[in-house]
């Protein structure tokens, strides 16, 4: 209903963002109105606070990995199995309908997709009230802990990384490099296809705390740097940050005939050894979001074993919090040694 004041976290500027309140987003035919429980702080969304990635504009509410309560539905949306009240999550990843035909499978190559959250004219997930065409909901009623529902889109994103780096291989180890967020999304995503043996590099301790505790054998730079002198390698490596130093200690650690998975997005332009590839046969694989079938599995794994995802939440704050916490994250990335959630309920004192 248009002209119901709802409170948003908006990108007054760079480096601003401010608790105002907006127009609650109108509903359209095909569309649901979620109200919003819980919003994660993606990485991507401190580098549009802070202008880096040139993919969020002033003015805008970002928010794309979320989990709220369907409020209503628009009235061409045919029933689904999904009630109003229903616990959903939202897949960001918007196709139309022509598209959703014309790439199954992998809608995310679709000419038409858009993601919740970038694209600046679409108020997004850090308000308290969301807009998304309906299809675009997944119900996540049976998990125990409702803010593991915005721990869903990054896993996604880990469980197309992994899909993409073992399509021609197989592994029984793998390295991953960084254990932020979404290295150690990639951890949980290789221990559920099998891959047990997991080492990951990163230079935090806390960080490496937390990678430890998912199974993996967290190791600091230096380390690998000694293994890779050793004469170590593995048959599959993953880049979960994205720089040139990172890659090329991705190819020098892999295997001949290795495959090395770009996953991370810290930088748009990287420097690469092209003989560490041609030389050794490395094939270098690309991964970028996921698939509808991603993050249905991604869905389902938060469900059956959300107690496993709970450990990756580091902190919740409330949305009179949340610009002061873009802050601390923007001035130390790693700041949080896992995921920060903010909290987009009303504090029960303003209901």
């Amino acid at each position: 209903m248009k002209g119901v004041a709802v409170k948003a976290l908006v990108l007054a500027d760079f480096y601003d963002l401010q608790v105002l309140e907006v127009d609650r987003p109108t509903l359209e035919p095909h569309d649901a109105l979620v109200r919003i429980l819980y919003t994660g702080i993606c990485g991507s969304d401190i580098h549009g606070y802070t202008g880096e990635n040139g993919r969020r504009r002033v003015g805008q509410i970002m928010g794309h990995e979320t989990v709220g309560i369907l409020e209503e539905l628009g009235a061409d949306v045919a029933p689904r199995g999904i009630s109003l009240g229903s616990l959903v999550t939202i897949n960001p990843l918007v196709v139309s309908a022509e598209d959703l035909l014309r790439y199954p499978g992998r809608e995310q190559h679709a000419p038409s997709m858009w993601v919740l959250g970038v694209r600046a004219d679409r108020p997004a997930a850090f308000a308290q009230y969301t807009v998304i065409p309906a299809a675009n909901l997944v119900p996540v009623g049976e998990l125990d802990d409702p803010r593991v529902g915005a721990l869903i889109e990054p896993l996604a994103v880990a469980i197309h990384a992994v899909a993409r780096a073992l399509e021609k291989c197989c592994a029984d180890s793998a390295l991953i490099i960084g254990g932020g967020p979404i290295g150690q999304m990639l951890n949980i995503a290789l221990a559920r296809v099998g891959v047990n043996s997991r080492t990951q590099v990163e230079p935090h301790e806390a960080r490496r705390s937390v990678c430890c505790s998912l199974g993996a054998c967290a190791i600091d730079p230096a380390a690998l740097e000694r293994d890779i002198l050793a004469g170590r390698r593995w048959p599959v490596v993953f880049d979960a940050v994205g720089a040139s130093q990172t890659l090329e200690s991705a190819l020098a650690a892999a295997d001949v005939g290795g495959t090395v998975c770009l996953v991370g997005m810290h930088s748009p332009t990287l420097t690469v050894d092209a003989y560490a590839i041609s030389t050794q046969e490395r094939t270098v694989v690309g991964s970028f979001v996921y698939s509808r079938m991603d993050f249905d599995a991604a869905a389902a794994y938060s469900v059956e074993q959300g107690a496993r995802l709970v450990p990756l939440i580091d902190s919740v704050v409330s949305l009179e919090e949340a610009p002061a916490e873009f802050a601390r994250l923007a001035a130390d990335g790693t700041a949080a040694a896992a995921r920060v959630l903010v909290d987009m309920t009303p504090p029960l004192d303003s209901l």
